[in-house]
């Protein structure tokens, strides 16, 4: 955990029937950089909604920075630690991930 920036384990979050997102495992250690890529409804937005600590999870743990995810005191700290880049779409939808890399989309 000493230079494990991000660490996530088995978080769970569920809306009434539905399951958005169920056992994502992952750490990010320091200096590395890191992406979600996926089709619409992949559980980006929703894993992404725990690590800020705008989403509550029904079961498994995430620290940021060492910082429980789920501690509310701590949000605003969490939220100074890392960029996010939102959805960009690419003019042309024939581009793989690489060759949007390369045009600066991704």
């Amino acid at each position: 955990m000493a230079n494990d920036v991000i660490e996530v384990n088995n978080p769970r979050r569920a809306f009434d029937e539905s399951i958005a997102v169920n056992d994502a495992n992952f750490t990010v250690k320091q200096g590395e950089t890191f992406g979600f890529l996926g089709s619409n409804g992949a559980t980006k937005t929703t894993t992404m909604k725990i690590l800020t600590g705008l989403l509550s999870r029904s079961s498994g743990w995430a620290y940021v920075n060492g910082i429980d995810v789920t501690e509310k005191t701590k949000v605003n700290d969490i939220s100074t630690i890392y960029g996010s880049l939102k959805t960009i779409r690419s003019t042309t939808s024939e581009l793989n991930k690489n060759e949007t890399k390369k045009r600066g989309r991704g």
